[in-house]
C-alpha cells in the first residue's frame, strides 16, 4: 500500500494566531469529496487581535451529524500554548489520508465517520491569548481554572487557598532589577520555609481572589467556554461514548509529552489505551479545567452531583436528557514539555507584570513567552507532530473498537 508523503514538521507551526487561523480554515474547508460530511463553524469574539484581526474559536467537524461516538481535540485553552495544538490539527487536516492509513488498513475510519463517529477539532479555545502571546484571556482569566458549573462556583471557587502567601513573589509591586535572580531568591526563600509541594499547589492550583495575579480562575464562566459549550451541547448530545484530547505545552521534560488523565477512572482507561506514558500525578489538582467543563456537559458523575450551567437557560429535565445517553466520557491532557519549570514560571510572571502595567501591547515579554511555550527547533517540532498523530491514531482506534 502506498504511504502518503509527509511534510517536514516545521511546516505546521505558525508565527501568529492570524496565520494559524487562516491555515486551519483553509485546510478544513479543503476537505471535500470525502465519503462523510464535513463542516466548519466559527465562534467569533467581539475582541480584536494583536494585528487587528478577527478573533474566533473555529471548529472543524468531520463525520456523523448524529454521532454515537465523539472525539474532541482542543487547542489553545492557554492561549500562547495554542501554537502546538494548532500544528497538530493543521497537520491532521492537511494529511488526513495519512491519519486514516495509520488508524486502519481497511478504510474503517472513513466508514465510521460516515456512520456513527465524529472527529471534532476545536481550534484556539482562547483566541485572544493566542493572538497576544498570553496564557490568560483578555480578562486575565486562566480558562483551565474557569470551567466550573454553577455549583462549583459556590463550593470550590469560594474555598480559601494558599495563594496569598505567594502573591508578592508572583506579582511584584515594582520591576525587579533582575527578573531571574529575583525569582530565584524568592523561590528559594518560600520553598525553604513552606516546602515545594505547598508552594507548587498554592501557585499553580489556581486562585479566585486576585484578578491581576497569575492562574486566576475568574469570578464567573468566561465568554470563550460559554460559546463553545453552547455549540457542543446543541450539536453533540445523544452520543454514548466521548473522548477528549486537550493539547498544552510547558510542563515536563523537553520534547516529551506528559499524558495527564482527569481522575482515577480516566487514568485506568487511558493506561489500557495508551500504555505507561500516562501519569495523573502532576503535584496539584484543579476542578475548572476546560476538558472537565466539557465532560460536565454530557456526563453525570457516579456520585450523582449533576452539574448545571445557568447560561444555557435549560431546565433540570434538559440537563438530564442530554446526559442520559452517555456511557463514558474520558478526557486527557497531552502536555509537551519545553523548559525547566522555573524558567516557565519566570516568563509567565514577567509577562503578567508588564501587561498589568502597560495593557495589551507588543512588549518583548510576550514574544519571550511564545518562545518558552513553542520551541522553534526540529526535535521539539518532530515530537509534537509525531506524538500528536500517535495520540489521534490511538484514541480513534479505541473508539472504533467500542
Amino acid at each position: 500500500k502506498r504511504v502518503p508523503r509527509m511534510a517536514s514538521p516545521s511546516t505546521w507551526f505558525s508565527p501568529s494566531y492570524k496565520v494559524a487561523r487562516s491555515r486551519f480554515l483553509e485546510a478544513a474547508n479543503a476537505l471535500t469529496d470525502l465519503p462523510f460530511p464535513t463542516s466548519v463553524h466559527s465562534l467569533e469574539s467581539e475582541l480584536v487581535g494583536r494585528d487587528g484581526e478577527v478573533l474566533a474559536t473555529d471548529i472543524a467537524w468531520l463525520g456523523s451529524r448524529t454521532p454515537k461516538k465523539v472525539l474532541f481535540h482542543s487547542s489553545g485553552v492557554h492561549g500562547v500554548e495554542g501554537y502546538v495544538g494548532s500544528a497538530i490539527q493543521l497537520q491532521t487536516l492537511t494529511e488526513f489520508s495519512a491519519l486514516s492509513s495509520a488508524v486502519s488498513d481497511d478504510n474503517s475510519l472513513a466508514s465510521a465517520l460516515g456512520n456513527d463517529l465524529a472527529l471534532v477539532f476545536i481550534h484556539a479555545v482562547n483566541p485572544h491569548g493566542m493572538s497576544w502571546f498570553r496564557r490568560w484571556n483578555a480578562n486575565n482569566v486562566d480558562l483551565n481554572r474557569n470551567c466550573l458549573t454553577d455549583e462549583l462556583w459556590e463550593s470550590y471557587a469560594s474555598k480559601p487557598t494558599d495563594y496569598p502567601l505567594f502573591k508578592d513573589m508572583m506579582l511584584p509591586k515594582a520591576e525587579p532589577w533582575s527578573w531571574p535572580l529575583n525569582l530565584a531568591y524568592n523561590a528559594i526563600k518560600y520553598v525553604g520555609y513552606y516546602g515545594f509541594a505547598k508552594v507548587k499547589y498554592g501557585i499553580a492550583g489556581g486562585q479566585y481572589i486576585d484578578k491581576n495575579g497569575v492562574f486566576y480562575g475568574g469570578s464567573q464562566l468566561e465568554e470563550e467556554p460559554k460559546r463553545i459549550f453552547k455549540f457542543l451541547a446543541d450539536h453533540f448530545a445523544g452520543a454514548t461514548d466521548y473522548l477528549q484530547v486537550d493539547v498544552h505545552s510547558g510542563l515536563g521534560d523537553r520534547n516529551y509529552d506528559m499524558l495527564i488523565p482527569d481522575g482515577k477512572q480516566n487514568e485506568d482507561t487511558f493506561l489500557k489505551m495508551l500504555g505507561d506514558h500516562v501519569n495523573a500525578n502532576i503535584g496539584y489538582e484543579t476542578f475548572g479545567g476546560f476538558p472537565q467543563g466539557v465532560s460536565r456537559l454530557f456526563h453525570c458523575p457516579k456520585n450523582g452531583n449533576r452539574g448545571h450551567y445557568s447560561f444555557l437557560e435549560e431546565t433540570e429535565e434538559d440537563t438530564v436528557e442530554r446526559q442520559s445517553s452517555t456511557k463514558s466520557f474520558n478526557n486527557i491532557t497531552q502536555e509537551f514539555g519545553t523548559y525547566a519549570a522555573i524558567l516557565v514560571l519566570g516568563a509567565l510572571r514577567k509577562e503578567n507584570f508588564y501587561t498589568n502595567v502597560n495593557g495589551f501591547t507588543k512588549h518583548p515579554a510576550n514574544t519571550e513567552l511564545k518562545d518558552i511555550f513553542c520551541i522553534e527547533d526540529a526535535p521539539f517540532q518532530s515530537a509534537v507532530t509525531g506524538r500528536g498523530r500517535w495520540m489521534l491514531t490511538n484514541t480513534l482506534q479505541y473508539l472504533l473498537r467500542k
